[in-house]
């Protein structure tokens, strides 16, 4: 009875590792590369999934991410994938991601006062401690920023434009400018924003164009580039309609190194429980999604929310920072996600051995309570944040 036991145990363990190595083949290497095009999220419709005609993302067994060309999907399986598949861990279609504010909120009628967010958070009471961000590179994954903004060029360093392949692009978008002087502009006088972390330094990388969006592969490449060139804090203000492997694979590799993810919530007015959004709802253990907040201390009504999904919130309805030549007010989640941005640097100037969990514990102990949709059930503080670091990294 023993040696038949024993045989069977053998018999079932080999089923499980021969089940474990199945052979590759097209159709598991590209599962979307069949006659209709279907999302790898089962909660995502193909009618929502914008692809980009004729192109595909390949995740080469060396690691190496790359976008190939081909005149159709059959070419493709034909040319590329069935001679090359032992070198190909994974390939999918090219797809479009856009800036989280689509419906994003322009101020009409009386607009806040100007740094209403910055107080809320307890800003200056950092700032009196001497904490402004000194020594912490932080990137903006977004569009193009102004580089000659007064109150963003000495914070500026050199990044990488992947829409036009250069050093940086020729046409700023108030996007990206909008979001990095919340993050880190410098005070002027007379004063006119305040950056969180007025010292800290901010690296652009963009890949989403001029009418604000961009391709899955632009999106991988800059987020490796952020990664791989000291960041160690990225700021995601984008996002999409469905999951892709390769951009999951991406940025689970970039929280597995310790470095800070914070992506915007989003602003379908949805539950992300019930219809997620990506890479929104990815959850990995560096990452913090963020939900906007009013000046009333309510939760934006426009912002997507989830008990389990969204970490916390953090000021983002009619927030004033820079614009190309200038200054403007803009509301949505990808306002409220450079205030978390801007507080994850001010804690790492503070703690600079703290790692990513240790930040992302802080900020989440150390919100203010109030009728906040998300996991901690409260908004940033900022300067309790710091107390709490300070104890979590003596």
């Amino acid at each position: 009875m023993g040696l038949f036991l024993r045989a069977v145990f053998i018999a079932a363990l080999w089923l499980s590792l021969s089940a474990c190595n199945s052979p590759k083949t097209v159709e598991n290497t590209c599962p979307e590369c069949g006659n209709k095009p279907q999302s790898s999220d089962t909660q995502c419709s193909d009618s929502s999934v914008q692809m980009i005609p004729n192109q595909f993302v390949v995740t080469w067994e060396t690691g190496e991410v790359t976008v190939e060309k081909s005149e159709n999907v059959e070419t493709f399986k034909k040319d590329l994938l069935e001679p090359r598949l032992e070198q190909i861990r994974f390939a999918e279609y090219n797809k479009i991601f856009k800036m989280s504010d689509e419906n994003e909120v322009h101020t009409t009628g009386t607009p806040a006062p100007p740094n209403w967010g910055q107080d809320a958070i307890g800003l200056q009471s950092v700032w009196n401690q001497g904490v402004k961000g000194q020594g912490v590179l932080v990137a903006v994954v977004d569009t193009a920023v102004d580089y000659t903004h007064p109150n963003l060029k000495n914070r500026m360093v050199a990044g990488w434009d992947f829409v036009s392949n250069t050093a940086q692009a020729a046409a700023p978008h108030s996007h990206a400018t909008h979001v990095s002087g919340i993050i880190g502009a410098e005070e002027t006088n007379p004063v006119t924003v305040r950056g969180l972390a007025p010292q800290v330094k901010i690296m652009g990388v963009s890949f989403l164009g001029a009418d604000g969006s961009g391709s899955l592969g632009d999106a991988i490449s800059a987020l490796k580039y952020s990664a791989d060139h000291g960041a160690r804090v990225i700021n995601n203000s984008w996002g999409g309609g469905c999951s892709s492997q390769t951009l999951k694979d991406t940025m689970k590799a970039i929280s597995d190194r310790g470095i800070l993810l914070i992506v915007a919530s989003g602003n379908e007015y949805s539950d992300l429980d019930t219809k997620p959004a990506y890479p929104a709802v990815y959850n990995f253990a560096s990452q913090i999604t963020v939900a906007a907040s009013t000046i009333n201390n309510v939760m934006a009504d426009f912002a997507n929310t989830s008990f389990s999904l969204v970490h916390l919130a953090a000021p983002g309805s009619d927030i004033y920072s820079t614009v190309p030549k200038g200054y403007g007010n803009l509301s949505g989640t990808s306002m409220a996600t450079p205030f978390v941005t801007g507080a994850a640097a001010l804690l790492l100037s503070a703690r600079p051995t703290a790692t990513a969990l240790q930040v992302k514990q802080a900020l989440m102990n150390s919100v203010d309570a109030g009728p906040y949709r998300v996991q901690s059930q409260g908004r940033l503080n900022v300067s309790r944040a710091l107390d709490e670091i300070r104890r979590l990294v003596p």
